[in-house]
């Protein structure tokens, strides 16, 4: 509900409409990731390739509370993105698929977090703790990146 001064008839942000600001432009967001990243697709899944049209589902790679970002983002059909929640096969396949996604994209940030949980799943299999991310860690996952994906791809927009 929107509050209204009586004297200048400005508008009264409480707590109450200050939420409900922030979850119109949320969901604002939202809608423009989820039309940029289904134009991107073409339609079809980024997964498998199958048409998905309208069906289609943005996937948040990292969660949409970690990342809202159109480099964590990708599209898929209903039958991958069930898949995908459940990590079926396993998680490490999908970490990999939606990495070499990132590569063709040229998203190195993408890049960066996948080869960082794989390299935390390794720790884990190998008994070890996980890294804290200490200088040394992030000098060789810039460098692992940067190995992976050493151009840039031109951005929407960007005209070269």
């Amino acid at each position: 509900m929107t509050v209204y001064c009586p004297n200048c008839h400005t508008r009264i942000v409480t707590r109450k409409t200050a939420k409900a600001d922030k979850r119109a432009k949320r969901k604002s967001d939202d809608a423009l990731i989820r039309s940029w990243i289904i134009g991107r697709s073409a339609g079809t899944c980024e997964n498998c390739g199958k048409w998905g049209g309208e069906t289609l589902q943005v996937d948040h790679f990292f969660g949409r509370s970690r990342d809202r970002s159109l480099s964590g983002c990708w599209a898929l059909c209903v039958d991958c993105h069930f898949e995908k929640t459940n990590n079926r096969p396993s998680r490490a396949i999908w970490i990999q698929r939606f990495m070499f996604r990132a590569i063709a994209l040229g998203h190195k940030p993408a890049v960066a977090k996948c080869l960082a949980l794989i390299a935390k799943d390794e720790g884990k299999r190998a008994g070890r703790v996980s890294s804290t991310g200490s200088a040394e860690d992030n000098w060789r996952a810039e460098a692992a990146v940067n190995e992976v994906c050493p151009v840039p791809a031109p951005r929407p927009g960007n005209k070269r």
